[in-house]
């Protein structure tokens, strides 16, 4: 899934930035973009922005699929008011259409971001709870995500994945290496994955990323096919704060 860039001038603390913040989070849970319009926002009092990539928001609340296709603005419009939501649509673009959408009020908007999380089918879902999770964390969530009905984690950089491994109890995992280091990165991948497979409930095999050489970018680590409840046991240990895991024991993956 990609990342969504920030929402622009989002107003934190107001009704419409929360709004802003909300819908951004649920579009990216459910595989949708939505590109907010602020400044119209503060303007006019309403949350206004545009969906892309999926033909409509409508589609992540699973509605009825023997029903039409909600192929026009007025057709989405009637869906979403049939769910208690206040909003004109228009559809935009014809090579790549979009749907242009202003909720009436910042509660309509924040009921839709909580039906489309409501409604995520798995394992967009886990992948969402671990990502709500990282950022409990103080982790790059942007990192999880859902692929081939599993959830995945790249790419996560060293620092955040050291981040992930202290949240999990094991603090000292890189003493005496040089996390900058390619051969070092690859016996610190060897070290992480049996904290990740230990907090799991089930191997996790970290993978090292090293950047090229020469541009000096940061190194980066990947774990991917995490089935959604081993994602889901993650998820649970960070929320309930720094927890022990014992990697070394054989049983630790049981």
């Amino acid at each position: 899934m990609t990342a969504l860039p920030p929402v622009p001038d989002s107003d934190d603390g107001t009704e419409i930035g929360k709004a802003f913040d909300a819908l951004s989070t649920a579009a990216r849970a459910g595989g949708l973009s939505f590109l907010g319009e602020s400044l119209r926002a503060r303007q006019t009092g309403e949350v206004v922005g545009t969906f892309t990539k999926f033909t409509s928001p409508v589609t992540a609340l699973r509605f009825d699929p023997r029903a039409p296709v909600l192929n026009s603005g007025e057709a989405v419009q009637a869906a979403l008011a049939a769910v208690g939501i206040t909003a004109t649509v228009r559809l935009t673009g014809s090579v790549s259409p979009s749907l242009w959408v202003a909720f009436e009020q910042a509660g309509d908007a924040m009921t839709l971001a909580r039906l489309i999380i409501d409604e995520l089918p798995e394992p967009q879902a886990a992948a969402h709870r671990l990502n709500t999770a990282f950022e409990h964390a103080a982790i790059s969530g942007s990192s999880v995500r859902h692929a081939y009905g599993a959830v995945e984690i790249k790419p996560l950089t060293v620092g955040d994945t050291l981040a992930l491994c202290r949240a999990l109890g094991s603090d000292n995992l890189a003493q005496g290496l040089d996390a900058g280091d390619w051969h070092d990165l690859e016996k610190l991948a060897e070290l992480i994955g049996p904290v990740l497979t230990a907090a799991a409930g089930t191997p996790v095999q970290a993978e090292s990323d090293p950047s090229c050489r020469n541009c000096g970018g940061e190194h980066h680590m990947e774990f991917t096919g995490i089935p959604v409840d081993a994602a889901y046991r993650i998820a649970e240990l960070l929320e309930g704060g720094t927890h022990s895991v014992d990697s070394s024991s054989p049983d630790s993956a049981s």
